[in-house]
């Protein structure tokens, strides 16, 4: 169910809930359960096109594994693909595809492949189910929880196969209230959903940058959107939202239920059971909320009572919203609530129903609407009442008129059977993807066929006072279930013995050590969790006392300040139980000392430096910061809290610390470290380790144990240092290895010799100037961002820089400071990086970017080739506007407006085409080797690393001492040095690239202490980095997950 707004919404007014998956402070998960579907169009954007279903069946199973190894459930995996699902659904999925299969573009995936019962979801079981035995049997974290996949051919929506489990299991007894839950889905109905469960610990785990659709593109000013690391994601913390609720509604003992009014009144926004309402725009979530309170929550009544819709109240908050809803909401320019408005907005969308009986069509439309509030509400809540009920119209009507009927309804479903995976294709394949039907049945989409009316070629798309299509009505028949199945039967003897498996339903499966056998609820035990989870994130976590308001402070966390009011947390004490300190020499004792930062995130970070008000230091800096820095500084940090986590601390913040965090060093998650870079944090937020020791109990690991025999070990001193190899034998602390044979030293060589001429490869922007014989001004606006007017996302402009962000391969950031990393930016006035507050020009101006000479080449090309048109010179002549951020077609193009928009549509093709297009923008603090070199190392590596290659008996074997050697799970004790083209060694031992390892450091990412890996061997479940690397070598890490040996 989509609930539009609601997100976005909920982190606004309640900031503290939504947090990046790196952050340490989090909770260890039981049970993970995975929503699958979506992942599969994330990996279409990283699958290769030369070879397209193994490369994207790979990315996939890469992309489930990061999931898995980023939480590392304990007790549970579920991983759920979407089933034959009701009617309701299909008719959503029906629509997307008709408008999916009408702009395909030709030669690519046909992403109408990813629905239930396809040639290419068979295949995607099969190889899903190959890859989960493998990792069962080799893996450790996937072979520690009882481990549960349901297929595209086991009924329902995959979040609801797993809720189902869950509701299962609390009946049962199986899951204790201890227990910690993860849902991994971008759909905002989980936020929901996972409340409902009543099981105090939930958290959803989201992309930390939002979810990614098929169809974005890649550059031309695209973010990178790899997800390689835990830094990619982010977990809302729903704990934390019930308590944020007890805040907001106080006068209500209960938070259930308004838990369960809030799902109820989730659905006037909007689902994917039935069209928007034409007088609640998806932006009203604050406003129906608003009403809400001054109408049911005054009243002391509720949505839900007894898991049912109190119709009564339903219709108080349906006639309140009528009067809160305002002519500017108002998507066709009158107020459908209102009477005539109704009626205007009835006669424009159902002209002959209307004229021949008004009052049938309102009681009709209205019935039809209060059948999907009871049917998603037990949807959501119960399970599938109907599986062939759906919304019967186009179109909802105006909310007055659901509420005239609201007292005289009365539910009646039929529960039927879930589709056959077939059955399901015909509801919802438009014609053009009949092949993906069996062939037996793909006659039933031609224009002879019965059930040709239900697959037109053509259709129309109804904005229904929107601006974008995807927002309108799409104008396609709507499926009636009897006629499908009935067409069906008549062709089902036909079917192959391959086609009829594809058709028959199964059961969920359990899969363990690497064999699979039919899942048995009934026999299903989950051992009970005897204590709560340790250290879990919570607005009383120390203690720490503080007031709060309701007020507009403009949190600042989509690249854009809310205009909604927000929960605004106030504090005037601190974590110590003592009165807030005002000078730095009075706390000089917590100087390199671990405290406890970051509340309610509490984790231990070492203090390196106490900076008071006054500009006082503890220890002393070499040279006294000034006032205006100090100022800077605290305004900076209190501005920071309010705007990004909805905390005010303009009243107590006399100290502010400086502090090394504590971070995850591994991917395991099993080794810490204090960061290497340092934070400033409120004294006040922080508290002593000992007022919450339960915050540092589960940082605690156990030892490594002693190699075994067979086990991989790599010699990390003495002249086989960097070696790698097989453990025969192991005789008190004398190990037996069997080496494996060296990486070729001439291949080492040529690779160092690439690094070298690294420099040469790169020139600074007045060189771009020269070379292409523009104008800087010209420039400035060409490297960075140009649309052209009324077209939203035609991007012109070759971009290269844009908000702090540089396009990967081919422009880097050369201004670096002293310490290894680049400077952290500060905030600017309004909340955002003061570098994006700067015109990007200015940046560019000083020359602190530099491009590769290919990109000088192909911009130049670029700026000559045909397809340009008038480009430099439309530029030249608007170069005063200011801003410039937008150019009309008629500037670039001569001739009639049909002509324009043929040249502007070839101007984009060309430039999809370019490096632009092909290659993402990421951070510029990522230190990066340009294309071209990285490029060189690989073709090095496909020559000379041949794989598979049998060495026989005539490897080398040594004996090293037990503490010469790491080996999976053992930890390097020592600190190491690193630059890009440091040698590494893999130290994971979890995950899809197998311990030991070898590649070259291509890329560091300072800010995350993350490193680019070009490996020696190309494994199928590695990554492309961001689609640089042809061959799939790419592997991210951290830093204790490598070993630097030369």
């Amino acid at each position: 169910m989509g609930v539009p707004g609601f997100y976005r919404w909920l982190v606004q007014r309640y900031p503290l809930v939504r947090r990046r998956l790196n952050d340490v402070s989090r909770p260890k998960i039981d049970n993970l359960y995975i929503d699958f579907n979506c992942i599969i169009y994330n990996a279409l954007r990283l699958a290769s096109s030369a070879y397209p279903y193994t490369s994207l069946l790979q990315e996939t199973c890469r992309y489930l594994d990061l999931l898995v190894q980023c939480i590392r459930p304990q007790s549970v995996l579920f991983i759920a693909v979407d089933g034959p699902a009701p009617l309701a659904k299909c008719a959503q999925q029906r629509a997307r595809r008709f408008v999916a299969a009408r702009d395909a573009v030709p030669g690519g995936f046909d992403t109408t492949q990813i629905s239930v019962g396809t040639e290419f979801m068979e295949i995607m079981h099969n190889f899903l189910i190959q890859f989960f035995e493998e990792k069962t049997k080799t893996d450790q974290v996937w072979r520690k929880p009882q481990f549960i996949y349901s297929s595209h051919r086991s009924p329902g929506e995959g979040e609801h196969k797993f809720f189902n489990y869950i509701r299962s299991q609390i009946s049962k007894g199986n899951i204790s209230p201890n227990v910690t839950h993860c849902v991994y889905s971008p759909d905002a109905d989980l936020l929901f959903l996972g409340m409902q469960t009543r099981q105090p610990y939930f958290y959803i785990l989201r992309e930390w940058d939002g979810w990614i659709g098929p169809n974005e593109n890649v550059g031309n000013g695209k973010l990178n959107k790899l997800k390689a690391t835990d830094a990619d994601f982010e977990l809302i913390h729903l704990p934390l939202v019930r308590e944020y609720f007890k805040l907001d509604y106080p006068e209500i003992p209960d938070v259930d239920r308004i838990i369960d009014d809030f799902a109820a009144f989730s659905f006037l926004i909007g689902n994917d059971f039935i069209p928007h309402f034409p007088d609640i725009s998806i932006s009203q979530f604050e406003t129906i909320v608003a009403t809400y309170k001054a109408s049911l929550m005054r009243q002391k009544r509720f949505l839900i009572e007894n898991e049912k819709i109190n119709k009564k109240s339903l219709q108080i908050l349906l006639n309140e919203s009528t009067k809160t809803l305002t002519e500017k909401n108002d998507l066709y320019g009158f107020i459908a609530s209102s009477n005539a408005g109704s009626s205007t907005y009835l006669t424009m969308k159902y002209p002959n129903e209307y004229k021949k009986n008004p009052e049938k069509l309102e009681k009709d439309l209205a019935f039809a609407i209060l059948d999907s509030f009871d049917w998603v509400l037990s949807y959501y809540t119960q399970g599938c009442q109907s599986w062939t009920w759906c919304f019967p119209f186009f179109y909802a009507p105006p909310i007055n008129i659901v509420a005239k009927y609201c007292t005289e309804h009365v539910s009646k479903f039929e529960l039927d059977r879930p589709p056959y995976p077939f059955e399901q294709l015909l509801c919802i394949l438009p014609p053009q993807s009949a092949k993906n039907l069996p062939a037996a049945a793909q006659h039933l989409m031609e224009p002879t066929s019965p059930l040709a009316k239900y697959y037109p070629r053509t259709f129309e798309i109804d904005l229904n006072g929107h601006k974008f299509e995807h927002e309108g009505v799409v104008l396609i028949p709507l499926i009636h279930v009897q006629d499908v199945r009935e067409e069906f039967q008549k062709v089902v003897d036909q079917l192959t013995e391959e086609e009829v498996k594809r058709n028959t339903i199964i059961g969920d499966i359990l899969i363990e050590n690497g064999s699979c056998r039919d899942y048995d609820p009934d026999k299903d035990s989950i051992s009970y969790v005897p204590k709560p989870p340790v250290g879990v994130p919570s607005l009383k976590s120390a203690k720490i006392q503080f007031t709060y308001s309701e007020e507009n402070i403009r949190v600042h966390i989509f690249a854009k300040s809310s205009f909604a009011p927000s929960i605004y947390l106030h504090f005037d004490q601190n974590g110590y139980n003592e009165s807030i300190p005002t000078k730095a020499k009075d706390i000089q004792y917590i100087i390199d000392t671990p405290i406890l930062i970051n509340w309610p995130y509490l984790r231990p970070g070492l203090v390196a430096q106490i900076i008071d008000i006054n500009g006082n230091t503890f220890p002393r800096l070499p040279q006294a910061l000034t006032k205006d820095k100090v100022k800077n500084l605290f305004d900076n940090l209190i501005r920071r809290y309010r705007e990004q986590y909805g905390i005010d601390i303009s009243m107590s913040t006399n100290i502010i610390l400086s502090v090394h965090p504590l971070v995850f060093s591994t991917v395991n998650q099993d080794r810490f470290r204090f960061s290497n870079q340092a934070i400033y944090v409120p004294f006040q937020l922080t508290t002593s380790i000992h007022n919450a020791p339960e915050f540092v109990e589960k940082f605690k690991y156990s030892p490594p144990h002693s190699p075994n025999k067979e086990e991989t070990v790599i010699i990390i001193d003495g002249k086989f240092r960097g070696r790698i190899g097989k453990v025969l034998s192991v005789n008190n602390k004398q190990v037996k290895i069997q080496l494996q044979p060296e990486v070729s030293s001439k291949l080492l060589s040529q690779i160092d010799t690439i690094l070298f001429e690294e420099s040469k490869e790169w020139c600074d922007f007045d060189t771009i100037l020269e070379k292409n014989r523009i104008s800087k001004a010209q420039a400035l606006k060409l490297l960075t961002s140009l649309f052209v007017q009324n077209e939203p996302d035609a991007n012109i402009a070759f971009t290269a820089v844009s908000k702090g962000c540089v396009l990967d391969g081919y422009c880097r950031l050369v201004k670096s400071p002293t310490n290894p990393a680049f400077e952290s930016r500060k905030i600017g006035k309004n909340g955002k990086p003061e570098k994006e507050e700067k015109e990007e020009k200015n940046v560019l101006e000083k020359n602190h970017y530099e491009f590769t000479n290919d990109f000088i080449i192909e911009l130049g090309e670029f700026l000559h080739s045909s397809q340009a048109g008038n480009f430099l010179h439309a530029l030249q002549s608007s170069i005063n506007s200011d801003p410039l951020t937008s150019i009309r077609a008629n500037q670039l193009f001569n001739g009639s407006k049909e002509e324009q928009r043929n040249r502007l549509a070839q101007l984009l093709a060309h430039l999809k085409e370019s490096i632009c297009c092909k290659y993402f923008l990421i951070d510029e603090r990522i230190d990066t080797i340009s294309q071209k070199s990285l490029s060189r190392i690989e073709s090095l590596l496909m020559e000379f690393i041949k794989p598979n290659e049998d060495e026989g008996s005539s490897l080398e074997t040594v004996i090293e001492n037990v503490d010469n050697l790491l080996w999976p799970g053992k930890p390097r004790e020592v600190e190491q040095t690193y630059e890009i083209g440091s040698r590494v060694i893999n130290l994971s031992n979890s995950g899809t690239i197998p311990f030991g390892s070898c590649g070259t450091v291509t890329g560091i990412d300072h800010q995350n202490s993350l490193f680019e890996v070009i490996l020696d061997n190309e494994y199928p479940y590695a990554n492309t980095i961001r689609k640089r690397l042809e061959t799939k070598r790419g592997y991210i890490a951290k830093l204790d997950d490598l070993y630097f040996y030369l």
